[in-house]
Formats: structure tokens, sequence, C-alpha cells
């Protein structure tokens, strides 16, 4: 079964390539903002099996550590694809698709978007089953934004497309001719560390900012510090494909 499922991937993925994925060496086009989005002051905690505590590394350091790009933002293939998604979020939002919360929502945490902020959290350890999580450093109230969920926003098609497990489906659903998907395998920040609970204390929450929806992890509950931070993701990938 699992030889199947790679071997569908990857069939699928060549042939999305065309069509809204990263090509190798492509450069990729971030959302532009008002803010500088230079990441070279920013910190994550992470605490590996043999360490006692979270340890600071910079962004260079955990891009090599965890093998991916920090994303402080969302991503494109190309300022086209950025282009056609804006102009598909603004049709939505105009044709009432998107409830009016999400523009208020884009209002209150407007500051924590365009600055890529997320909560003083830490990436540790749990074990071979699990891997990594994403805890609390902070006493996190009740309806506080942790951070948005970051990655490469590209097209999909439900009826073929296999995500993986980083990927978080995209507030436009244009089932006919593909939808679109956050998908923070290789693009991301700590964000895509919470692991999922069916009793999570996160839940995911559509915001519109700039004219582009945004989803953002906001605490359920009051947060203590030190604990882990979930969220229910809904089926696992395993129980979609059996």
């Amino acid at each position: 079964m699992s030889d199947l499922l790679n071997r569908l991937k990857e069939v699928f993925h060549s042939f999305c390539g065309a069509i809204g994925s990263r090509h190798p060496g492509e450069r990729l086009y971030f959302e532009p903002l008002p803010y500088d989005r230079d990441a070279s002051g920013h910190q994550v905690f992470i605490q590996f099996k043999e360490d006692l505590a979270p340890q600071p590394y910079s962004v260079e350091a955990f891009e090599k550590l965890m093998g991916v790009t920090y994303a402080h933002h969302l991503a494109f293939p190309s300022k086209k694809v950025y282009r056609l998604v804006r102009e598909l979020c603004k049709e939505a939002f105009d044709k009432g698709a998107i409830s009016k919360r999400a523009e208020w929502l884009g209002v209150v945490f407007r500051n924590q978007i365009d600055t890529g902020g997320v909560k003083q959290v830490s990436i540790r350890w749990i074990g071979d089953r699990m891997g990594f999580g994403l805890f609390a450093e902070e006493e996190i109230p009740k309806g506080e934004m942790v951070g948005e969920y970051t990655g490469l926003v590209r097209r999909c098609f439900p009826l073929f497309f296999l995500p993986n497990r980083y990927s978080f489906r995209y507030p436009l659903y244009r089932l006919l001719f593909g939808s679109y998907t956050i998908d923070a395998e290789g693009f991301t920040n700590e964000i895509s560390f919470i692991n999922h609970s069916q009793t999570p204390n996160c839940e995911s929450v559509v915001s519109i900012n700039h004219h582009l929806f945004h989803v953002l992890i906001r605490a359920k509950e009051d947060i203590p510090k030190g604990s882990e931070l979930t969220f229910d993701y809904g089926c696992p990938l395993e129980d979609f494909i059996s």
C-alpha cells in the first residue's frame, strides 16, 4: 500500500508541475507587505531528543537542521499565481462566500499577519512515534492568535491529489478547476509543527488581509505555559486512503 501511495503521489506531482507547483530552481513570489520581511533577527527555539530544554537557533540554522525554508508569510510559485489567487479571494469575498468575520479578524490581527508574528513557542522532540510538537513558552489567552499557517499556495485537484502531511486546505474551493492548498512541507514556520488531536486547544480561522485569505491558528481556551499546542486536522492521510 505504501509503495502504491508513493507512486500515485509521484505521478500526481509530475502532472501538476505545469499548473501551479514549484519547479526546482524556480524563485518563489512572496506576498508583498508593507513591512521588511528580513528574518535575520528571528530565533526558533528547538528541543532535540538529547536536550534538557529548548535552545535558540537562527533562521538559517533552523533551515539547515530541518531541511526547510522559513516562511514568515505565504509564498506562491510565481507573481502570476499570486495575482490570480488574490483576484479569486476578492471575488469570493465580494460574492459573500466568505463571512464578514474574516474581514474583522484581518483587522484585529493585521499587525501580526503583516509581520509574520508567532507567539513565544518552542519545537520539542516528543518521541519516535510522534516526532516533534509545538509547545507554549508563555501563557496564551483564549482567542489570541498563535500564528499563521504559512507555506506554498499551489493548485491541487481533490479527485486526484494525495496531500502530504503538511498540506492545509486554502479557503478557495473551485472544485471543477481544482482548489488550492497551503503546502508547508518545504516552506513553513513553527505552526506546522502543531500535532493533531481530537480534543485540541487551538482552532483555525480564516481572515482576509490585503485582499488575500490567511489561515490563522488561535487558542480555543487559555493555554498554560509549557502546554503542547494541538489542532484537529481532520482524518489522517492513512485513513483517507483506507
